[in-house]
C-alpha cells in the first residue's frame, strides 16, 4: 500500500529539473493533498442504521417478532458499526482500535441493551444471533 506522501516524494524525485549555474530546481508543481476516500457511502450507513433500529425496535415491541428479526437487527448493527468505525475513526486511532474491535464492542453493547430490555440477558440475546437455523 502506498501513501500520498510516498507518491508525492517519488513524483518529485522523477520530475524534470531546470539546471543552470545556480543549481537545479524542479519544474513539477507541488502535489495537492488528495481528498480522503470514504470507504463506505453515507447512504449505506444510514440504511444500515435504520434497519438495525427498526428491526430491534420491532423485536422489542413484541407482536410475535421472531428471532429472525433480532438476527436481522444485529446483523445490520454489526455491518453499520463496522462501516461507521471505518469512516469516523481517524487512521491513527484505527492503528490501536481496529474497526472490527469497535463493531464487536458495539454489538455486545446492543446485545446487553436488548437483553436487559427483553429480560433475556445479553448472553441469550447473543446466543440467538449465533444459533444455526435452517431456512
Amino acid at each position: 500500500a502506498t501513501s500520498t506522501a510516498t507518491n508525492a516524494a517519488v513524483a518529485t524525485a522523477l520530475a524534470p529539473r531546470n539546471c543552470d549555474d545556480d543549481g537545479c530546481a524542479t519544474t513539477a508543481a507541488p502535489a495537492a493533498a488528495a481528498p480522503a476516500a470514504r470507504p463506505f457511502p453515507r447512504a449505506q450507513q444510514q440504511v444500515l442504521a435504520a434497519v438495525a433500529l427498526g428491526a430491534l425496535a420491532l423485536y422489542l415491541g413484541g407482536g410475535g417478532a421472531s428471532a429472525w428479526v433480532l438476527n436481522l437487527g444485529l446483523l445490520a448493527a454489526t455491518l453499520g458499526s463496522f462501516s461507521l468505525a471505518s469512516t469516523l475513526c481517524p487512521p491513527r486511532v484505527q492503528l490501536w482500535v481496529h474497526p472490527f474491535v469497535s463493531c464487536s464492542a458495539a454489538v455486545l453493547l446492543a446485545c446487553a441493551g436488548i437483553g436487559r430490555l427483553s429480560g433475556l440477558g445479553w448472553r441469550a440475546t447473543l446466543g440467538s444471533y449465533d444459533q444455526k437455523r435452517k431456512c
